[in-house]
């Protein structure tokens, strides 16, 4: 069995830096659908996170990597034209 954490998310970094963002309107979360998927045994939840370039850096300050949780795109506006263009 795998033992879990309890995140403090009022104290723990990055949540804190990224809570504060969220209620300073620099960072949102938005849902923009969901999969059912016959091969699935769940159905998908597609999210997306927005945040402020400056509040990402300070946040992430060091490189970050692409992984399996999802691609890090910078400098493309979200918006109808940037996401088209992507």
């Amino acid at each position: 069995m795998v033992a879990c954490r309890r995140i403090d998310y009022d104290h723990s970094t990055p949540y804190r830096e990224l809570m504060d963002a969220f209620h300073e309107g620099k960072f949102r979360v938005s849902t923009f659908g969901i999969a059912l998927d016959p091969l699935m045994f769940k159905p998908e939840l597609f999210t997306v996170a927005v945040i402020d370039g400056a509040t990402f850096h300070s946040v992430f300050p060091g490189p970050l990597q692409e992984t399996n949780e999802g691609t890090i795109s910078e400098d493309i506006p979200f918006s109808r034209q940037g996401v088209t263009e992507y």
